[in-house]
């Protein structure tokens, strides 16, 4: 069975402000972790975060760390861009290094997570998540509808 989740990736791709994405991924994370370490965290939080860790471990971490750039193309041989701490949000990536994120550039980056696992998450979810009525509304269209076609 194909699934169709245009509906939900057009509401993904049109979401009004990348704040609104960022509460999306916020509560499922919280819910059941599905972003783990990529969820971004604000710059504020950098020291609650670190308290475990020596100052050289989390220069290390910054230092092979890089700032996310959504029109970065790796195969032009181009150096990433440093980490910085300017930024409003902060991340992992697979190797534990840090990302940083600029408020212009979190929808990009949360959207590189928006896949049919995110979706169906969401779906498998819907009941202990705080969603907005738009969304929610088209995932049990969605999800809803093909338990129906498949009666």
């Amino acid at each position: 069975m194909k699934n169709n989740y245009d509906n939900i990736y057009n509401y993904f791709e049109n979401i009004d402000s990348a704040d609104t994405l960022y509460s999306i991924c916020s509560e499922l994370n919280s819910y059941n972790g599905y972003l783990g370490d990529s969820m971004p965290y604000l710059m504020d939080e950098f020291e609650e975060l670190f308290t475990n860790w020596s100052p050289l471990e989390a220069i290390e971490r910054a230092y092979y760390g890089y700032s996310y750039n959504p029109f970065f193309d790796e195969s032009k041989g181009l150096p990433r861009e440093e980490f910085n701490p300017n930024n409003y949000y902060f991340s992992f990536n697979g190797y534990g290094n840090l990302i940083s994120i600029s408020k212009y550039d979190l929808g990009e980056y949360l959207y590189d997570y928006v896949d049919d696992g995110f979706i169906e998450s969401l779906w498998t979810n819907i009941d202990y998540l705080s969603l907005p009525t738009e969304l929610e509304s088209l995932l049990r269209e969605t999800f809803e509808g093909e338990a129906d076609e498949n009666v």
